[in-house]
């Protein structure tokens, strides 16, 4: 999915956090806001610097909440902090993590360039609750040091402590798909190749507009969506069957999961845009 026009907002506030601070990514669950990160720092240009990054997917697995404990966001972060810039062995604690971004930050603003540290899917760690995410508070230096910026995504800004919640205000909102770019990214899950290795004909241009509608334009229910349509003949029986959104989109997500064949050949190559942040 390409959304040119936020990513570049997302560069120029970047630059203007210069100084220190904060850049907010809102949206709701499914919207695309891990993969709008993605690739807007994949192609982002040489004076915007990825410092380090977090995705706080949270599997509902003893292991999986232990990744998100402060300790374990420490230490992720600093490792790759470690294997970017070079650093000696870092003690894992708060204040090693704040004055070391001190003093990456002093290095980038005399390189004339600003560093990113991001922290993603932040809505997880509250299950979608419109509470505040109790990791940010310990986490997250009173002062940003120049030359550093934290990049945050969640669901809203009621998620964040309240010495954050206000840089929420002007957020990067990463909302649905328009039709046509929703059909766009139907058929970048090659779903139109899949069916007819089936038997089975491709679909219409009126079926993938109501597959988009179906999905409300969320990228992850419409990869969802095409994902069953590779794996079920009939287009019209299979769109009946996907819930509608609601704004309950993890149980939409977990309602599709549910109906999918384990068969991974009909998994379309066109998943990979779905793929986690840092999974490969």
């Amino acid at each position: 999915v390409h959304r040119g026009g936020l990513e570049a907002e997302f560069v120029e506030r970047g630059r203007m956090k210069k100084q220190g601070g904060y850049v907010v990514v809102l949206g709701q669950p499914g919207a695309g806001k891990a993969a709008f990160l993605q690739a807007a720092l994949e192609r982002r240009p040489e004076d915007i610097v990825l410092v380090a990054k977090h995705y706080t997917y949270l599997p509902r697995r003893t292991y999986g909440r232990e990744r998100v404990e402060e300790d374990r966001v420490l230490e992720t972060l600093l490792a790759q902090i470690q294997h970017t810039f070079g650093r000696e062995q870092l003690r894992i604690t708060r204040e090693a993590f704040h004055q070391t971004l001190a003093a990456i930050g002093t290095k980038l603003i005399g390189n004339d360039q600003v560093g990113v540290v991001v922290l993603d899917a932040l809505d997880e760690l509250v299950e979608y609750r419109d509470v505040p995410v109790p990791l940010l508070d310990g986490l997250l230096p009173e002062h940003v040091p120049p030359g550093i910026v934290f990049v945050l995504s969640a669901q809203s800004e009621a998620q964040f402590v309240h010495r954050i919640a206000r840089h929420a205000r002007d957020p990067l909102a990463v909302g649905a798909l328009p039709t046509a770019q929703a059909c766009d990214l139907i058929r970048a899950t090659r779903v139109q190749d899949e069916r007819p290795k089936q038997g089975w004909q491709a679909l219409t241009e009126d079926e993938m507009r109501a597959a988009a509608h179906r999905a409300s334009g969320l990228p992850l229910l419409l990869i969802l969506i095409a994902r069953r349509l590779a794996s079920f003949p009939d287009v019209t029986t299979t769109l009946a069957e996907e819930p509608p959104a609601d704004g309950a989109v993890r149980a939409t997500v977990h309602a599709q999961s549910q109906r999918l064949p384990p068969d991974p050949r009909l998994v379309p190559p066109g998943l990979s845009h779905a793929r986690r942040p840092g999974s490969g």
